[in-house]
Order: C-alpha cells, then sequence, then structure tokens
C-alpha cells in the first residue's frame, strides 16, 4: 500500500508541475508536517523515476516506506544514471534490515558507484565544519562538531571521553 501512496504522490506532484502547494495538500490530507511531507514527494518522484528496483521491493512488501525514503535520501545527489546503478546495487542488500542499515547501505552504494562525486560532496561539506560551545541555563554545557573530517572528529571525542573517564570520581 505504501508503493501505492508513492505513486499516488508523485503522480499528483507531476500533475500539478511540482507546485509547492502540493506538499501542504498532502500534509493536510495526511495530517503530516509539511518537512516529512516534502521528503515523500521527493522520494515518490525517486522511486518512481530513478529507483525502481527499491519501489518493486515494496510492491513486493520487503520493504516500507520509511526505509524506501532512506534510500531516496541517500541517492538523490546522484544522477539519473548512477542512482539506476545504486538502486540495482542495493537491490538484494535492503530486505530484512532496519532503516538506519538502509540508510547505511545507501550511502555506501552511492559513495561507491560515484567515488569523485562523493569526494567533492565531502570536500565541500568540510568547508562548513565548525565547532560550537552552547551554555545551558542551568550550569551545563555542550561542544558541537559540525562537519568535521570523521577521523578527526573521531580523535576528539575519544580524546575527551579517556581524559573524562580518568578524571571521573564517585563524587
Amino acid at each position: 500500500m505504501e508503493a501505492v501512496r508513492f505513486r499516488a504522490i508523485a503522480q499528483l506532484n507531476r500533475h500539478r508541475d511540482g507546485a509547492r502547494s502540493v506538499v501542504q495538500e498532502v500534509a493536510f490530507e495526511l495530517s503530516l508536517v509539511d518537512n516529512h511531507v516534502g521528503a515523500m514527494v521527493a522520494a515518490a518522484e525517486a522511486l518512481t523515476t530513478r529507483l525502481p528496483r527499491t519501489l518493486n521491493l515494496m510492491d513486493q512488501g520487503k520493504l516500507a516506506g520509511f526505509s524506501a525514503m532512506k534510500v531516496a535520501a541517500a541517492t538523490a545527489w546522484l544522477s539519473d544514471e548512477n542512482a539506476r546503478a545504486a538502486d540495482t546495487l542495493l537491490e538484494d542488500r535492503l530486505e530484512g534490515r532496519n532503516p538506519d542499515q538502509i540508510r547505511k547501505a545507501a550511502s555506501h552504494a552511492a559513495d561507491t558507484i560515484d567515488r569523485d562525486g562523493a569526494d567533492a560532496r565531502t570536500a565541500r561539506h568540510r568547508e562548513g565544519r565548525r565547532l560550537t560551545l552552547r551554555q545551558g541555563e542551568t550550569g551545563v554545557a555542550s561542544i558541537e562538531v559540525e562537519d568535521g573530517p570523521v577521523e578527526k572528529v573521531t580523535a576528539a571525542y575519544q580524546r575527551i571521553d579517556r581524559e573524562a573517564r580518568t578524571l571521573k570520581t564517585r563524587d
């Protein structure tokens, strides 16, 4: 049934030439927030044009809509040709997996299919890296690293964790 819903959403979106009102109309009809429905509309378009094998898994009851949305989001940056190649690569790797595993598999497939594009995306994201300190009102604070190189962020986390464990006392 979810595959039918995605096809209907894609058909409505095409009928309305991708008008922004489609998101609000579907959100109202399904009692969902606009952000989620925007992702649904994008996934519907991808599933019905670029990811036919993933949509077929939904038809067979082997993949839920939420999981299919993970595939669509992870492959959104690929060209149509590369998205279809990733879809083929993923066809036998999705059944029986949870949404997080599916997201990781789809991201890996996209990166594998278009290595140069993946490297360019990583470089663009790293340009926006930043470290923020947020001080709360109750004497607590948070540190957040956004878009840093995975190896450096992981090393920083491990060092902070190691130091914290060293300093930890019963009190």
